[in-house]
């Protein structure tokens, strides 16, 4: 369900964009037409999430993450683009505190991976829209920088989850852990970026 809302919701915004091209196999690659970056985005999430049934039967967090490349004029920069949300209606803004803050430790089998968005992620990496549509109403969308080996790691670990940080002195909260798992993913989006660019060495 959640990934045939996912589609739908894309297609129509792709539809109403212009120099959008459609997603094929699971990727989505465009410019943007603002700063005229071009974008690579798997538009099939690694979908991460935790109970936090002490507040109501059934309640969840979510946290989405999927590979993002920003390519400007042949300088590639790579992040964890995604979504955090809930479903629960938190009006006094308590509760998500992964994504509602620039902080998420991702544990990828034996192998933890900081992840930081400052206030002016999006700006700085060139994306004047979202790549992708939220998966749910007041959803909070996530941009955390990283490299190509990262994202590489994480496509093809055998477990995922992650931990927010809480209040210091607070009780530590519980882990988000895999939710979904997309079919193609990681896998179509490296295929579509093609293999990594050389290291150029200035000539003598």
């Amino acid at each position: 369900m959640l990934k045939s809302s996912l589609s739908a919701l894309l297609l129509a915004t792709c539809l109403s964009q212009a120099g959008c091209v459609a997603p094929q196999a699971g990727v989505r690659q465009y410019q943007d037409e603002s700063t005229a970056v071009t974008i690579t985005v798997a538009t099939e999430p690694v979908v991460l999430a935790r109970e936090v049934s002490m507040l109501a039967v059934n309640a969840r967090d979510y946290v989405s993450l999927q590979p993002l490349e920003v390519n400007r004029s042949g300088q590639r920069r790579y992040y964890f683009f995604g979504y955090g949300w809930s479903t629960i209606d938190r009006r006094d803004g308590a509760g998500l505190a992964a994504p509602a803050d620039v902080e998420l430790a991702l544990q990828a089998d034996d192998r933890t991976i900081a992840l930081r968005m400052s206030p002016r992620e999006f700006q700085n990496a060139g994306l004047s829209v979202l790549p992708l549509p939220s998966p749910a109403p007041g959803a909070r969308p996530l941009l955390f920088p990283s490299d190509r080996a990262t994202l590489l790691f994480v496509g093809t670990a055998r477990v995922l989850s992650a931990q927010s940080p809480g209040p210091a002195g607070a009780t530590p909260v519980e882990p988000y852990r895999q939710w979904t798992v997309p079919d193609a993913g990681f896998k179509t989006f490296f295929e579509r970026i093609g293999p990594a660019q050389p290291i150029r060495t200035p000539s003598r």
